[in-house]
C-alpha cells in the first residue's frame, strides 16, 4: 500500500466507531442500520455520519443492509494483517463535520434509511421550490438557472418538473448503461429534488440582490451555489447507487454538458 493510500484509510477510519462497524460487517456479514445500533450503542445521527464516511467501503443489498463492497473487505483484511489499533478517541475535527453536512452525506443516509419521511417531506420540498423560483423569477434548465422578467407559477410546476424527470432520466441510463447498476431507482428519482436545496437558496438571494448592479458579483454566485449542487449529486450518486466517486463524476459531467447545451439553445 503506497504512502497515499495509507494516509487516506487512516484519515477514514480515524475513529474507533468507523474501525468497529468495519470489523462488525466483516465478522456479521450484513446488517441492518437497528442491528448495528444496538452494537454501536450511540446516537443515531452519529451512526449515519460514520457510514457516510464509510460510503466509498460499504454498501447496501436488495434488504437496505450494510455490508462491506470489495475495497471495505481490502480494508478489514488491511487493518487485520497490519494489527491496526486505534487507540485515539479524538472526535472528529469541526472541517470534516461541515465539510459532510455541505456535500449531504449524512442527509442522503438519512433520507435513504427513512424512506417514509423522505415520501412525506418531498412535497413540502417541492412547494417550496415552486414558491421561490415563482417570486425570484426564476426557472430551472437542468443544474442551471435562468432568470426571466416576469414568469407565471404554471409555468415554474411545469417546468421544475419536466427537468426532475430529465434529470434523472439522464442520470439513470448512464449509470445503468455504461456501468451496469440497475438498483435503487425510485430512491435515485425521490433523492433529486433535494439536490436543489443550494440552488433554492440562490433563489432567495437572487431576489434581493438583483436591484443592485453587481452582475459579476450574480454570476460568481450562482457558480458557487450551483457548485455546491452539483456536489450533492455526485454523493447522491455516491449514496443511492453506491457507485465509486469516479463513475460518479463521470455521470455528473455527462449532465453538466447537456445542461450547458440546454441552457444555451433557449
Amino acid at each position: 500500500m503506497g504512502k497515499k493510500r495509507e494516509l487516506l484509510v487512516f484519515t477514514i477510519i480515524s475513529h474507533p466507531v468507523r474501525v468497529k462497524i468495519i470489523e462488525l460487517l466483516a465478522n456479521h456479514g450484513p446488517m441492518g442500520f437497528k442491528e448495528l445500533k444496538n452494537e454501536l450503542g450511540i446516537s443515531t445521527g452519529s451512526i449515519y455520519h460514520h457510514l457516510s464516511m464509510l460510503s466509498d467501503f460499504i454498501i447496501q443489498n436488495e434488504d437496505k443492509k450494510y455490508m462491506l463492497n470489495e475495497e471495505g473487505i481490502k480494508l478489514y483484511k488491511f487493518i487485520k494483517k497490519s494489527e491496526y489499533k486505534l487507540t485515539n478517541q479524538k472526535q472528529d475535527n469541526n472541517f470534516v463535520k461541515i465539510y459532510n453536512i455541505l456535500n449531504a452525506n449524512i442527509l442522503f443516509s438519512f433520507l435513504m434509511n427513512n424512506i417514509k419521511f423522505t415520501i412525506l417531506t418531498l412535497p413540502f420540498i417541492i412547494i417550496l421550490y415552486f414558491t421561490l423560483f415563482y417570486y425570484s423569477n426564476l426557472s430551472l434548465r437542468f443544474i442551471f438557472i435562468k432568470d426571466f422578467s416576469e414568469i407565471s407559477l404554471f409555468d415554474v410546476i411545469l417546468n421544475f418538473t419536466i427537468n426532475w424527470i430529465f434529470i434523472y432520466l439522464i442520470l439513470d441510463f448512464i449509470i445503468s448503461i455504461f456501468f451496469k447498476n440497475k438498483k435503487n431507482h425510485i430512491y435515485l428519482f425521490l433523492l433529486i429534488p433535494f439536490t436543489f436545496l443550494p440552488l433554492g437558496a440562490y433563489s432567495i438571494i437572487f431576489k434581493f440582490i438583483t436591484q443592485f448592479q453587481f452582475q459579476a458579483f450574480i454570476r460568481l454566485l450562482f457558480v458557487i451555489f450551483q457548485a455546491w449542487s452539483i456536489v450533492m449529486l455526485i454523493k447522491a450518486i455516491q449514496t443511492i447507487k453506491s457507485e465509486n466517486l469516479q463513475n460518479s463524476i463521470i455521470t455528473i459531467f455527462v449532465l453538466y454538458f447537456i445542461s450547458l447545451a440546454y441552457y444555451l439553445s433557449f
